[in-house]
């Protein structure tokens, strides 16, 4: 009986193992995220968006502050900026999310919520919140994104009280 119960198990074992795609290896384990995500919180309801033109809503991380307006395209396209996915208009709160290659650690000293208000994509362009030191506008904070690791960075935007504007 014990032999005839052990041939049955091993033949269990072997149609159970030849039906799996993989044996017994293990399903694949998704990457950790590499990058930084957050909330954009608005102060007061969608009457105190702007009631112009908004063409594009989106948190920018730069390796290195723009000193002028003209700076910014090159650093998007050298690789230096990233940009999250298009976020709702006249909504309370967004969720946003920068993902990262996980090939190395990176660091953005100047991570700003940004509102394209205009047709001209590399001129026309408000900003609206900054990650700083105490909330300081005045004092960009720097964010160093490890691979594996996510950072979280909220955002409040008070359209009637905006930060000074880097560019002005």
């Amino acid at each position: 009986m014990k032999t005839l119960l052990a041939v049955l198990m091993s033949v269990c074992t072997i149609v159970v193992l030849s039906s799996c795609d993989g044996g017994l290896e293990p399903y694949p384990i998704p990457p950790d995220f590499t990058g930084f995500r957050g909330t954009v919180y608005f102060a007061g309801d969608s009457a105190a968006w702007p009631t112009d033109s908004i063409y594009n809503l989106v948190v920018v991380a730069f390796e290195e502050k723009p000193d002028s307006v003209g700076d910014i395209l090159p650093a998007v396209l050298g690789g230096r900026a990233v940009f999250s996915k298009s976020m709702p208009l006249f909504v309370d709160s967004a969720t946003y999310e920068i993902e990262l290659p996980a090939d190395r650690e990176r660091t953005f000293r100047y991570v700003v919520v940004g509102m394209q208000d205009g047709p001209a994509i590399t001129q026309d362009w408000t900003m609206l919140s900054i990650h700083a030191v105490d909330n300081d506008p005045l004092r960009p904070d720097s964010v160093t994104i490890v691979p594996g690791k996510t950072t979280i960075i909220d955002f409040n935007v008070d359209f009637s009280n905006l930060p000074p504007q880097p560019f002005d």
